[in-house]
């Protein structure tokens, strides 16, 4: 458990989770101190130890909650007060529609003997469903990994308790793994892979140059798809937003691409940036035929 706090915040409610897993096993002791050790470990993110680190900003997801509070204590406390007025804060045709495709790989599986592993899973889904962010809700990002896993542990439960169920199994092994697959294909939005993620495949070689003819010391500034290829360079942002006094001492380089601005960001975002560099006396020139900019520092080489 304590390894697995250490992993991300997110896996918390997973503890929670397992904590009641434990309780439904008859295990109390071991199942409220899981319970106990989650949400104390949550607390101390909230209260303490991001804060300390995030110039007194707690958790930066509570934002995609507010609706609900400003504080997980809020949340909670709204969520018993008024547990009816829950479905008004839901697309109930995308949450039906999500859970429908969660479930539907492997939901045949089940049977009574899963029911313990998959209320583990409750506190994360729970969490994903109320959040405002819609990428909670895909296979596409991390958040529904780890209920990924639990869903998987429940049908190897209802298998094991089922012999005719695991002797069909074994003689139709290739339909039942490309009926899982089908399903949570679906999920990670196939079209995806014959358009968006090959919208930049022409300029790849080029953006690909230009990384390389920045200097491997130098303070960059990037849109999001550009930053993960940089994340060997001591420092590294994000441009969602035009530079400001700091960040004009603090960079060295910077990329920006109205046409492809990247997440976070936006076309009026990128030329309100490239106005604020031009206007401080930085070299900007378009270095690809999509529209990507490098734009340098005076003092600095290239």
């Amino acid at each position: 458990m304590v390894l697995l706090l250490g992993c991300r915040d997110g896996l918390t409610l997973v503890v929670i989770g397992l904590g009641l897993w434990q309780c439904c096993q008859g295990q109390w002791r071991w199942g409220l101190g899981s319970v106990a050790l989650g949400t104390g470990w949550l607390l101390f993110l909230s209260h303490w130890l991001y804060p300390l680190l995030n110039d007194g900003q707690g958790i930066a997801a509570l934002a995609r909650f507010a609706p609900l509070g400003g504080s997980i204590g809020e949340i909670l406390l709204n969520l018993l007060r008024n547990p009816l007025g829950i479905p008004e804060l839901l697309d109930l045709r995308e949450v039906g529609f999500f859970l429908v495709l969660l479930l539907l790989p492997l939901a045949w599986l089940w049977n009574w003997h899963s029911g313990p592993i998959l209320l583990a899973g409750l506190p994360l889904l729970a969490v994903n469903l109320l959040s405002t962010n819609e990428s909670q809700r895909d296979l596409l990002h991390h958040y529904n990994l780890p209920l990924v896993v639990l869903l998987v542990i429940a049908a190897i439960d209802g298998i094991a308790s089922r012999p005719g169920l695991r002797r069909l199994l074994q003689t139709k092994r290739l339909m039942a793994l490309a009926w899982l697959g089908l399903c949570w294909a679906l999920l990670a939005k196939p079209g995806y892979f014959g358009s968006l993620y090959l919208s930049r495949l022409a300029v790849l070689v080029e953006h690909h140059q230009v990384l390389q003819s920045i200097p491997a010391g130098a303070a960059i500034a990037a849109p999001s798809h550009l930053a993960p290829h940089l994340s060997h360079r001591p420092t590294v942002e994000l441009l969602r937003s035009p530079p400001g006094e700091a960040e004009l001492r603090r960079w060295d380089h910077a990329l920006l691409n109205p046409g492809d601005p990247g997440w976070g960001s936006s076309p009026a975002v990128m030329e309100q940036a490239r106005q604020r560099f031009s206007a401080a006396g930085w070299r900007c020139q378009s270095v690809a035929a999509d529209g990507l900019t490098l734009c340098r520092k005076p003092d600095r080489p290239g």
